[in-house]
């Protein structure tokens, strides 16, 4: 199936992201909200609406709805962590240091300390923005067993964790493509 998805590409004076504007308001797990979140060269869009393929449409439409999202996965993060009693913050932010979005994960981690450096790194950019705008990206997609054929490979990655970890996004995928 031949899908469009929307993303709020931003640009800041703190960089550049490209954010999933529809599949991360379905995403279950706030870790998953990391591996919906790009640098906007890794992404082929466009501002026009490619024909021919099925338009999904946008959810938060702008960077600061997106930021509130991005602040919800960040405190949930937290409170998990200090829940479950690993690192302090304070050596988690002097132990890790956030790369840039596209050295990331090209295969995804589920470590949630990996997740708080991505969405700390990401929310400054999007509560700054100086400008934004709606792109669209046109991805062939299938669903098989356990993943998510894609004709990109990061994304194919991406959305096959979380096809294969976040029930809110494999519920969302499934609705659109078909079930397996």
């Amino acid at each position: 199936m031949r899908l469009c998805i929307p993303f709020i590409i931003v640009s800041s004076r703190r960089g550049s992201l490209a954010v999933d504007d529809y599949f991360i308001a379905l995403v279950s797990d706030p870790r998953s909200v990391a591996l919906l979140l790009f640098d906007p060269k890794a992404i082929p869009s466009t501002s026009d609406l490619p024909r021919g393929c099925r338009a999904l449409e946008p959810v938060y439409r702008d960077p600061s709805s997106a930021a509130a999202r991005i602040r919800w996965a960040l405190d949930e993060l937290k409170h998990r962590m200090i829940r479950d009693g690993t690192k302090s913050f304070r050596r988690l932010r002097l132990g890790l240091v956030a790369p840039l979005i596209h050295r990331f994960v090209k295969v995804p981690s589920s470590d949630t300390a990996m997740a708080i450096a991505i969405l700390e790194h990401s929310l400054p950019i999007l509560e700054s923005y100086s400008d934004y705008r709606i792109e669209w990206l046109e991805l062939d997609i299938a669903l098989s067993r356990d993943r998510v054929s894609a004709s990109i490979p990061e994304i194919e990655a991406r959305f096959s964790w979380l096809y294969a970890n976040d029930e809110g996004f494999r519920r969302g995928i499934e609705s659109i493509v078909g079930s397996r």
